[in-house]
């Protein structure tokens, strides 16, 4: 797992969702969108003075991430940087190069949290396109289902039952356009609420006696994080003897009504799901850092509600908050309550 940034010369200012698409493009080998400026490879000389790329550090060298945070070498062209750091040195990197971007007048583009951030400090916003387009889709198919309400009953035949079976479809259309839309708008205003600020990938502050809205980062060293093993999808799927652990702990509640899922491997980590009824909770687990390490590791756990492709449950079933906290406050527990396990701080972007 790494932490992405990348800055380019600002020529013109972009909306966030147009600075997403220019690093899609950088990052696809495209720098047809950025313009070549002194300012780049004075950053670049800056950056790479204090932390040299990977490529050219000595092999002692290699896991002394305080002298060479990268995960591989930067991505470097006249008009741009992006940059990839290991996980536990995001906060420091984060904040050289939001120093060193505004220094050289640059523009920073955090793909994390999918905004750009100007050297004024401003943020280019983002768009509310998609949800604009269900309000107005949701609008047109009530007026299709009046038009053919009205259809069916002017028809002179005496069978209007299929203008009255495509008014209902068209309603249904409605409704689920209607209830996506209210649904990303309570999603943004409950973020609003939560953080008042942009979003991160860890979105709560007060980790010593934390709230898992979504994730939560800890320290251990009770679990396996340095021998590789051979059936692992990528070199860093550690975590699978904490994924038991954490089942097992979890497990309790099949007192309360709940059923397990197997633990099933990822690419980004070890996950099974906690069924209460028809709701699926699922419980993830990612191993922080792009190799093994002597010191204790760091791991990433969530927990939400995980309908998988169904679209019915994505568009009309609610999920039960009772039942979704239960899982969550059992997942609190375990970890609050193992002197080993230590709750530390998430990495804080763009304060």
């Amino acid at each position: 797992m790494s932490f992405d940034l990348g800055v380019w010369y600002p020529q013109k200012r972009i909306r966030s969702d147009e600075a997403t698409k220019l690093y899609v493009r950088i990052c696809d080998g495209d720098t047809s969108g950025v313009v070549p400026h002194p300012a780049v490879d004075a950053f670049y000389a800056e950056l790479t003075a204090r932390h040299p790329e990977i490529d050219t550090i000595p092999e002692e060298k290699i896991d002394d991430h305080d002298y060479c945070p990268w995960s591989c070498k930067l991505d470097h062209s006249p008009g741009h940087v992006v940059m990839s750091c290991v996980w536990p040195k995001a906060t420091h990197v984060y904040q050289l190069v939001q120093g060193l971007a505004r220094k050289y007048g640059l523009a920073l583009y955090d793909p994390q949290s999918e905004e750009v951030i100007y050297p004024d400090g401003s943020k280019g916003g983002k768009t509310n396109t998609s949800r604009s387009s269900l309000w107005i889709l949701g609008l047109f198919a009530l007026v299709f289902a009046a038009m053919f309400i009205y259809s069916g009953q002017i028809t002179s035949s005496g069978t209007p039952l299929a203008f009255y079976v495509f008014a209902g479809l068209c309603v249904l259309m409605a409704v689920a356009c209607f209830t996506q839309a209210w649904r990303s708008g309570d999603l943004e205003r409950q973020s609003k609420m939560s953080s008042g600020r942009l979003q991160v990938a860890f979105p709560f502050r007060n980790y010593g006696k934390f709230n898992m809205d979504q994730q939560v980062a800890v320290e251990t060293d009770l679990f396996e994080h340095r021998k590789v093993k051979p059936h692992f999808i990528n070199p860093c799927c550690f975590g699978e003897d904490f994924a038991v652990w954490l089942k097992k702990e979890v497990g309790a509640l099949e007192r309360s009504g709940f059923s397990f899922s197997e633990i099933v491997q990822e690419d980004y980590g070890w996950v099974f799901w906690a069924w209460r009824g028809k709701d699926p909770f699922c419980v993830a687990l990612s191993y922080v850092a792009d190799a093994p390490q002597e010191a204790p590791a760091q791991w990433v756990i969530s927990v939400k509600y995980d309908p998988g492709l169904n679209l019915l449950k994505r568009l009309f079933r609610r999920v039960d908050p009772k039942a979704l906290e239960q899982v969550r406050g059992q997942v609190r527990r375990a970890l609050e309550s193992n002197a080993a396990i230590r709750i530390v701080p998430p990495p804080q972007y763009g304060t």
